[in-house]
């Protein structure tokens, strides 16, 4: 979970913006609630809060990560790093940031060897 704007209350830990809150695995509901900003005189409604809740089944396959990419393979990774430096494929693949610009953070290199998945806890 991560909050957007505002704060909130998950499961008795405040959260405010930018760090992601991990849960673990195994839960079927989470308490969230809203937690008064300074500025809430506590008759007013108070200021909105948004959240990203991220979840799902976790994935059963080995991951390979690598700077900003993820793949189940070298050749998955290789790939979309070229797609990134190609500004012909770019936006198809990554899509587009309408308020941001034409900059970007170029990729890295591709080290000399051929990356590897790491290994799934089971």
């Amino acid at each position: 979970m991560q909050v957007i704007d505002g704060a909130l209350d998950v499961e008795g830990e405040v959260l405010e913006p930018g760090p992601l809150l991990y849960l673990g695995q195994g839960r079927d509901r989470v308490v969230v609630r809203h937690v008064a900003g300074p500025e809430d005189d506590g008759e007013s409604s108070a200021a909105p809060a948004r959240l990203l809740v991220l979840g799902g089944e976790p994935l059963r396959e080995d991951l390979l990560m690598w700077w900003n990419f993820v793949g189940r393979t070298h050749d998955e990774v290789a790939a979309a790093r070229a797609d990134w430096e190609n500004p012909d494929r770019r936006a198809a693949r990554f899509g587009v940031v309408p308020a941001h610009g034409e900059d970007r953070i170029p990729a890295p290199p591709l080290p000399n060897v051929r990356l590897t998945p790491r290994r799934r806890r089971r």
